[in-house]
């Protein structure tokens, strides 16, 4: 099976150089696009049976045609954070799908607070958390990263202090 490489410099908004502008007519199982913003960049592999609920950067319908097509996302040098937060700021994770990964960052005084769904849990080393748990820091500089495994977001890098289901 032939597989069509596609590139794009914005997720969503249905522009002219958009990835959910990409007509899904023409799309098959395991295309990949790659996303180049200007400052960050994103590579994403087409699941044509996934229908999942769109959540950007994550998950990307495409507009026209779509039907269950979805872009997932496989990698990012991208990093989610708190910037110009006045209050908690909240992260909801997609709906995990084994590999999925996720890098945030504490940029204001505010908490960063990550939340999973789906009766999914946070788990760290030997610990786990509650189904539909989260996560979060209100420290300048503290960093978390995370990738989806069978039933788990597993924490595989984290600096500072994280609070979990207080």
């Amino acid at each position: 099976m032939a597989v069509t490489a596609y590139y794009a410099q914005e997720l969503t908004g249905g522009g002219a150089n958009a990835l959910d502008l990409i007509d899904g007519a023409a799309l098959l199982e395991g295309d990949m696009a790659y996303v180049f913003t200007g400052s960050v960049s994103y590579s994403y592999k087409l699941d044509d049976d996934s229908a999942a609920t769109e959540r950007s950067p994550w998950i990307i319908n495409p507009d026209a045609n779509g039907g269950n097509k979805r872009w997932i996302l496989q990698s990012s040098d991208g990093i989610i954070n708190n910037d110009g937060a006045v209050g908690e700021e909240t992260t909801t994770l997609p709906a995990g799908i084994t590999g999925l990964k996720g890098h945030f960052v504490v940029t204001d005084n505010e908490y960063l607070k990550i939340v999973a769904v789906n009766g999914e849990k946070f788990r760290y080393l030997g610990d786990q958390g509650a189904a539909n748990g989260y996560i979060r820091s209100d420290t300048i500089g503290d960093t978390v990263s995370i990738v989806f495994s069978a039933d788990d977001w597993v924490i595989n890098n984290i600096t500072g202090t994280w609070l979990y289901d207080e």
